[in-house]
């Protein structure tokens, strides 16, 4: 099923992702060819590292089901995990497995059959007939992209153009009518600025993550087509979809609601099995097969198509010598949502110390926290910010 094209865009994207997590001088994108050598030492990935992306590479292809997961580690040329995942894969390929986001939380992994990954592409095979590309800008190891840039393709017959390889005004320069650009919210915030219009009939979809509505609507205002968002998750793959702003998601067909007073759901397979799920936000429903997400029920926002965790940032900042409690929220009336913290400083501080006390803090969390985790908006006062009921309200960043 997998062709080694696919093959060789799955091992860059991991090794690229998972290098860049170890080691600030990484391979990047482009660095990354079919002969490229694993083990180049501008890289400094020791064998410890090596030995670990290796494992991932053999967790997400089910290499032991075959029994060659150790010559990942005996070659160590991209062509040569090529031809091992290959060669692997004729003759095991009923499941794939991937991993969730962990920053602020341990990595989870995800098994899927790709018998049922297949039942999605079918689903989304109606929802985008008639694209004649696909244009990728997101990673393929993980679920949204696997599905949209490797098993989609496939189905629709229509060729993957990498659109990561290309700045703005190439990029630009390669579309045309039939496309169906595969990115994420904060990446659409860059092509919509960057971009300026579209060429005629050109169409989008967008995952991980919520789409700001006013950022759906100036995208079709300069002339997407269509902008599609995909609702769901890696646990339990895609759940729903809506092509305009604020409209509730549609479900789609293999899914069902349990009942009317719960959120769980059913998911219906093609050999007659069914299984229920619990989905990672609470739900508001509009009828039997319609909806809208409210808020995760683990407490994860997206910044930058990250899941991060504001309570486990908070517990953090607040182990600081300084800080005697802190809460951190989403600023998301910015552009680009960021994080913001509240912070009560311990003991008595003066108005004029708080700026001593931001800088030190700031560059306390660079170390300590990612780009996506850091709060960027500071805020010092004496007390929490409470409402008549005594809970903890929103603020401004100013």
């Amino acid at each position: 099923m997998l062709s080694d094209q696919d093959i060789f865009r799955l091992l860059r994207d991991i090794w690229v992702v998972e290098t860049g997590k170890r080691r600030s001088n990484g391979p990047q994108f482009l660095d990354l060819k079919l002969e490229s050598d694993l083990s180049d030492a501008t890289w400094g990935i020791d064998s410890i590292e090596f030995l670990d992306i290796a494992g991932i590479v053999n967790e997400m292809f089910q290499l032991h089901k075959t029994g060659i997961e150790d010559n990942l580690l005996r070659y160590r040329s991209l062509d040569r995990w090529v031809e091992i995942v290959s060669t692997s894969w004729k003759h095991e390929q009923s499941a794939i497995t991937f991993r969730t986001s962990g920053s602020t939380g341990a990595p989870k992994t995800a098994t899927h059959l790709i018998e049922s990954l297949l039942q999605e592409v079918d689903e989304l095979a109606s929802a985008f007939e008639g694209r004649q590309r696909i244009i990728s800008m997101v990673p393929s190891h993980h679920i949204y992209g696997f599905i949209f840039t490797i098993l989609l393709p496939k189905v629709l017959n229509a060729p993957v153009i990498e659109g990561r390889e290309f700045g703005a005004s190439a990029f630009q320069s390669q579309l045309s009518s039939g496309d169906l650009i595969v990115s994420f919210p904060f990446n659409w915030v860059y092509l919509e600025r960057s971009m300026g219009s579209w060429p005629k009939g050109v169409q989008g979809v967008t995952s991980t993550g919520p789409m700001p509505s006013d950022q759906h609507l100036r995208l079709l205002d300069s002339g997407i087509e269509v902008l599609t968002e995909i609702y769901g998750c890696s646990e339990q793959g895609g759940i729903g979809l809506r092509r305009l702003p604020d409209e509730p998601f549609q479900l789609f067909s293999y899914w069902k609601r349990k009942n009317s007073s719960e959120d769980m759901l059913i998911r219906s397979f093609n050999d007659g099995t069914e299984k229920e799920i619990v989905p990672e936000d609470t739900l508001e429903w509009y009828g039997e097969n319609t909806f809208k997400p409210i808020k995760r029920r683990d407490g994860a926002v997206q910044v930058a198509g990250v899941n991060v965790y504001p309570d486990k940032i908070a517990e953090t900042i607040s182990q600081h010598e300084h800080v005697k409690e802190c809460v951190v929220r989403l600023a998301d009336e910015l552009p680009i949502p960021r994080l913001k913290a509240f912070i009560i400083p311990e003991g008595e501080v003066a108005n004029e110390v708080f700026n001593s006390l931001k800088v030190e803090l700031e560059n306390w969390m660079k170390p300590m926290f990612s780009a996506s985790e850091r709060p960027v908006y500071l805020k010092f006062g004496s007390s929490l910010p409470l409402n008549s009921m005594g809970k903890i309200i929103d603020w401004s960043i100013e």
